[in-house]
């Protein structure tokens, strides 16, 4: 007999939803820079003014057009249009002309924005709401150089976070001996944890403790604990549409290995950011066993859930607030 089905959710079958998305790496925007990104599949500009600040601007000067990340500028705390010189402030206000006339009464659409743990993130609502919440920075204290990674794959826009609480898929799909729920899945408003622990997905001898953490349907915090080793490593993932089906995942991964002895201590110290590559990589390896399945997957509004299904049911009830 199945279990009871999703019920009363917004269709989320191929629109983005409504949340922050991971847009770039904070080290790609550098002071007094514009570039060019992607925020739900349409071009976005970031541009950091020369103290500092990060903003987000729709890419099109409201004066004739031109798209100011095809040769826009920064000069002191403004952005500085490349048809006409058109100088805009953070607030989007055009405050003078490239010719000397008073400025026109137009403005830049700008767009929330923050940076969390390297990532720049940008707000988007289909009906243009104001954010509600922000996504909080995770502590990374003891933790090596983190190793990043970013890479485009197809998908739908909730396959990654719904893989990360699916766990029959973890036996089926990566070859893991055993998943076992430790903490069960717990969502409170856009936050959801979980815990469980598997054998055999990272390596093939190892057993890792997972805490899970998504804070929004984008964004993910992973602590990973492989006590034989005295390894524990934090896995922080986003991941924003960038086209129909296409998706752009930046992941920073970082890890620690502590084991007794002072110089052994110290020599393991100086391989963290090595072990964060692997680790970094090894979830990467496994990542593209998934985009094999997502690629054709259809993304079904009311799947026949049944029995063992886990927490996936109750991880669409809780996607269903962001459409």
């Amino acid at each position: 007999m199945n279990e009871a089905e999703p019920s009363g959710q917004a269709d989320m079958s191929a629109a983005c939803p409504n949340t922050w998305l991971a847009v770039a790496f904070s080290e790609e925007v550098k002071p007094a820079s514009v570039v060019t990104t992607k925020l739900a599949g349409q071009d976005i500009v970031l541009y950091r003014t020369n103290g500092g600040e990060l903003r987000a601007v729709n890419p099109h000067c409201p004066h004739l057009g031109a798209h100011l990340g095809r040769g826009g500028s920064v000069e002191g705390e403004l952005i500085i249009c490349p048809f006409h010189r058109m100088a805009f402030a953070s607030d989007g206000t055009c405050i003078r002309t490239g010719w000397g006339a008073p400025a026109p009464k137009i403005r830049l659409t700008t767009h929330p924005v923050q940076e969390r743990n390297g990532l720049v993130l940008v707000w988007h609502h289909a009906e243009g709401a104001p954010p509600t919440w922000e996504v909080p920075p995770v502590e990374t204290t003891g933790f090596s150089r983190p190793s990043t990674w970013t890479g485009v794959f197809t998908a739908h826009p909730l396959d990654l976070s719904e893989n990360t609480v699916d766990y029959q898929h973890f036996v089926a799909l990566h070859g893991a001996q055993s998943v076992v729920e430790t903490s069960p899945i717990k969502p409170v408003k856009h936050h959801l944890m979980a815990g469980f622990t598997m054998k055999g997905f990272y390596f093939s001898w190892a057993q890792v403790n997972v805490h899970l953490n998504l804070y929004d349907p984008g964004y993910a915090a992973v602590w990973l604990e492989m006590p034989a080793l005295g390894l524990k490593a934090l896995e922080i993932a986003a991941w924003s549409p960038i086209g129909p089906r296409r998706m752009q995942a930046r992941k920073i991964t970082y890890a620690n290995i502590a084991l007794p002895g002072a110089l052994v201590s110290r020599l393991l110290a100086t391989a963290s950011p090595l072990l964060a590559w692997v680790i970094g990589t090894a979830s990467v390896r496994q990542l593209k066993k998934d985009e094999e399945i997502w690629a054709d997957r259809q993304y079904l509004p009311n799947p026949k859930v049944t029995q063992g299904d886990g927490p996936v049911p109750t991880f669409r009830r809780w996607a269903a607030q962001f459409y």
